[in-house]
């Protein structure tokens, strides 16, 4: 076989599961040639070959479930194309919900799925027992019944995607293991072959749970751990429909799927077991795990209650199979750092089968495009920080992370395993405060103070939750008079050097030619005019720039600039998001409150909006920038981070009873979408422009030398936009919109929510969401009738262009 190896090829994808054979055929199906798949044992030998095979089309955002819709479409042509059967089939699904907050979600998803265009039914118990007379309904509130679901064979899907990839010219070669990547500075020059090279001009990393341990190969972190999967499958059950829908019943973490006459019990464990630890077998090949009955009997007993008639029928198989996880329960997809032609595609948490159609898609778009055509941000491999590989970690989340899928997607829910990796400096005393602390990249954030240990006990709802009344106090207190935030988890970079105005420049589409100590606030963008990160700019010093970027998007932002800036210049990338502490100091009362700990003259014309400066701060000196994401007088002062705990205790000595009250992330975020700023991740993405999102104000179109993404930017401004991004207000009585619900203009679906919360100053639930079709001037969209669907029903909403909160921006100029 080695013999028939090329020594070069275009493409070269290592790993022939159903990812790496998906790319091979949408790669070839773009026309792209000499596409080459690598695989070290067979096609499908890792875990394909054992996957349940079910395939269904709701996912947790918008992007992957118009991914998971292509999916169904593809599966349903492809035995057609190549003449390779798949055994895909439209049995349709069905979602139990045993307790009223399950039922909300599935009510939620519903509307969703019908916006979408997926059809879609909710089900009261009595119509499924009619349906499905073998299930017990008693116990249950309800159901969700999606007709276009499904199931497919893994294997043989597997093989038809390899056959499509063939008919149009890719090779591949089984029995090859890659032992390697050749590396040359900022480019991968091919792999290693037991000894031999294949040169490549594009190299995907499709190993699936192989991938934490290949990515080493050049130093790339690829969070992912190998768990214990779980499942039986019956004897033959008479009676047993051919179409027997995929049923899932998260409530008690089981699922069930029709096999040939048999029924497929699987389970999604509330505490999983990760699995080697110390690395794969090198011979694993359609290897099974040691059977673990214990482990999986809660599941059994759970399945036999559901359907009590399985009491009489035998277990013909017990299969436990590894599966890999993610830390955040997200793929890693995506050009890898530093590599502008190495690619990653693995951590597919259990539903490798239902998204490699969309997955092969999307990264041929990332190969063939540059950027792709949906939003899949959340997956893009290059968010992932240093420690998110440590096997440790990995061990410890894992534990929590298969269970999760089938939890309840409370609004505001953090995971609670491997927690306390990244603490601010002030977090001890956050804590003695009564903070209750949630996750991002793993920094502990506060969410909310109160007011003894009695109210951290969190009854989570789709409505108001048990913080919600002490979120709104520090809202208030921020409007009304003024609020402190520890802001040490903000994401803080130094650009530094000769040509840092200039390579700052050709990244921003603002014009950072401004003087020592201006601020702006930017956007970076792609080549297609889409937003890859929002952030600050401060200028401060002639060849220095401090850069303040989002928490959760720390490596993501830092490897997007670093990739921009042009190796010939004369400019260091720096991260010194460790060795800053950060306060934020908002309010009316911010000037007064920041005199405790400095003497600096605070004034307007001393101090200004949009400048920054060093002045005195308790014992140490500061970076003061004022700018305000609450949308009131502020500042945010940054310094070494062993000043910290000092700078804190002598505000609050000082203070005294004046001190500002301790505001938590829940209140910032009610404050800024008062004020209408945006959020990204949610209302702005790599698929959204400044001229959609309302940001065009920050382009700087005829700065010399132009921008990433400028002559798209234009030929969009030229052609006109289509949609834009529209804040909202709910009546107080209405249910709260979170994100994706469907926004009606006169009756017709227009658009979707993307982001939300309430506005204890406006009075009512605030959304931002983009809107199109129709008139899309100001005029238009404020006398507009719009209404938002939530849980299958719709609510009148009062339209904004401005931010309904100050839209002169006065009271952070004040």
């Amino acid at each position: 076989m080695h013999d028939e190896l090329p020594d070069a090829a275009h493409v070269v994808i290592i790993g022939g599961g159903i990812i790496g054979c998906s790319i091979a055929y949408h790669l070839t199906k773009a026309g792209v040639k000499d596409v080459v798949v690598l695989e070290r044992k067979q096609l499908t030998s890792g875990t394909t070959w054992h996957a349940a095979g079910i395939v269904g089309q709701l996912r947790p955002t918008r992007s992957w479930t118009e991914l998971a819709k292509y999916g169904v479409e593809l599966y349903k042509s492809l035995e057609a194309e190549t003449g390779q059967a798949t055994g895909f089939k439209q049995n349709g699904s069905l979602r139990l919900a045993q307790q009223p907050g399950r039922f909300e979600e599935l009510k939620r998803s519903c509307t969703f799925a019908l916006s979408l265009g997926i059809e879609a039914h909710m089900r009261t118990p009595r119509e499924i027992s009619q349906e499905f007379p073998n299930l017990r309904t008693d116990d249950l509130v309800g159901g969700l019944w999606i007709p276009s679901d499904g199931q497919t064979n893994p294997t043989d899907t597997t093989m038809a995607l390899a056959k499509g990839a063939r008919l149009n010219g890719a090779k591949f070669f089984e029995g090859t293991k890659v032992t390697g990547i050749s590396v040359d500075k900022a480019r991968v020059r091919g792999v290693e072959v037991d000894g031999r090279s294949i040169s490549a001009d594009i190299v995907i990393n499709c190993t699936g749970m192989w991938a934490h341990e290949t990515g080493k190969w050049t130093g790339t972190p690829v969070p992912l751990h190998a768990v214990e999967h779980f499942y039986i499958v019956t004897e033959q059950i008479p009676g047993l429909p051919n179409n027997f829908p995929v049923i899932r019943d998260n409530d008690d973490a089981v699922y069930y799927k029709e096999d040939a006459g048999k029924l497929l019990i699987g389970a999604t464990e509330r505490e999983a077991k990760p699995w080697a630890m110390d690395g794969i077998p090198n011979d694993f090949c359609f290897d099974e795990l040691a059977p673990d009955y214990d482990h999986f009997l809660p599941s059994i007993e759970s399945a036999f209650k559901r359907i009590p008639s399985l009491a009489d029928v035998g277990i013909k198989t017990f299969f436990n199979g590894p599966e890999s996880f993610t830390p955040d329960q997200r793929m890693q997809l995506g050009p890898v750092p530093g590599y502008g032609n190495y690619y990653i595609a693995a951590g597919m948490n259990t539903v490798g089968i239902q998204a490699a159609a969309g997955i092969g898609q999307v990264m041929t778009e990332w190969v063939t495009e540059g950027v792709p055509s949906l939003d899949v941000s959340d997956s893009d491999v290059r968010r992932n920080l240093p420690f998110f590989g440590n096997k440790h970690y990995l061990f410890d989340r894992t534990i929590e992370s298969v269970g999760a899928h089938a939890d309840i997607h409370w609004p505001y829910k953090h995971l609670w395993s491997a927690r306390g990796a990244r603490r601010t400096p002030l977090h001890d005393r956050l804590a003695s405060s009564f903070a209750f602390f949630g996750q991002t990249n793993g920094w502990e954030r506060a969410l909310w103070f109160g007011s003894s240990k009695n109210d951290l006990d969190v009854r989570y709802s789709f409505g108001p939750q048990s913080w919600f009344n002490r979120s709104m106090d520090e809202h208030l207190a921020v409007r009304n008079s003024v609020g402190f935030l520890d802001y040490s988890w903000f994401s803080k970079f130094v650009v530094v050097g000769r040509d840092a105005e200039k390579e700052l420049n050709r990244i921003c589409a603002s014009d950072v030619s401004v003087r020592v100590g201006k601020v702006l606030y930017t956007v970076l963008l792609n080549s297609s005019g889409g937003i890859e990160a929002d952030l600050t700019v401060v200028r401060t010093g002639e060849q220095s720039y401090l850069l303040l970027c989002s928490c959760a998007n720390q490596a993501r932002d830092y490897n997007w600039i670093k990739t921009q800036l042009s190796s010939e210049a004369d400019v260091t990338l720096l991260d010194e998001t460790s060795a800053l502490a950060g306060f934020a100091i908002m309010g009316p009362g911010a000037r007064e409150a920041m005199k405790h700990l400095t003497g600096s003259d605070l004034t307007n014309e001393s101090f200004p909006h949009g400048t920054s400066r060093l002045i005195d701060f308790g014992y140490t000196q500061a970076r003061a920038v004022r700018i305000s994401f609450a949308g009131e007088l502020g500042w945010e002062t940054y310094f070494p981070v062993e000043f910290a705990a000092h700078s804190f205790d002598r505000l609050r000595e000082l203070s005294g009873s004046e001190m500002p009250k301790l505001v938590g992330l829940h209140a910032l975020d009610s404050l800024r979408i008062e004020k209408g700023f945006r959020h990204y991740g949610h209302d702005i993405s790599p698929i959204d422009t400044p001229l959609e999102a309302g940001l065009d104000f920050l382009v700087s179109y005829g700065k010399k030398g132009g921008f990433v993404g400028r002559e798209e930017l234009i030929k969009r401004k030229d052609r006109g936009v289509e949609r834009k991004l529209v804040q909202f207000l709910l009546p107080p009585d209405a249910p709260f919109a979170y994100h994706d619900e469907p926004i009606y203009r006169n009756g017709a679906l227009c658009g979707h929510v993307t982001s939300g919360a309430y506005g204890h100053t406006l009075g009512g639930w605030v959304c931002l969401g983009y809107v199109s079709g129709g008139p899309l001037d100001k005029s238009s969209i404020e006398s507009g009738q719009f209404e938002i669907e939530v849980g299958m029903q719709k609510y009148a909403a009062t339209a904004s262009l401005t931010p309904m909160y100050d839209s002169r921006s006065l009271r952070m100029r004040s």
